[in-house]
């Protein structure tokens, strides 16, 4: 539940359970880059973690990795809305690459409701604050 986690030591520690949860099922670490937390409780803004180096192709979409940057919004994409401070900071982080030109949903790669139409409606939000295209 999404809106358990409101303090830093919580979303370290779901990171972690993260990291642990793609090391069981056989990764070298946690699949993606990075991993967003929205606000939460009285918290008002959201927070990034960065889960696994740049420099490692990541784990998150089969067939789907080379050249990618792999974020995870921490929630539930079918009833959870993507507040705005939560796009700027995704926005960010992608800003940090230049790798990224395209934001895709996992969903528009790989057979899966990831990450959910609630999340995935913002899509062409983050493409825009990041200055990158949407296909």
């Amino acid at each position: 539940n999404a809106q358990s986690v409101n303090t830093k030591a919580e979303q370290t520690a779901a990171v972690k359970v993260i990291d642990q949860q793609h090391r069981n099922q056989g990764w070298s670490m946690g699949g993606y880059h990075w991993v967003v937390f929205q606000y939460t409780g009285n918290k008002r803004y959201a927070r990034a973690f960065a889960l696994r180096p740049a420099t490692f192709v990541p784990s998150a979409q089969y067939h789907y990795n080379s050249n990618t940057l792999a974020i995870c919004v921490y929630g539930d994409g079918r009833t959870d809305t993507l507040h705005s401070d939560t796009i700027e900071t995704i926005a960010r982080v992608i800003e940090l690459y230049k790798t990224p030109k395209i934001l895709r949903a996992h969903s528009d790669v790989y057979a899966t409701e990831c990450p959910g139409p609630r999340f995935k409606v913002k899509i062409p939000f983050i493409a825009r604050a990041a200055g990158i295209q949407h296909g």
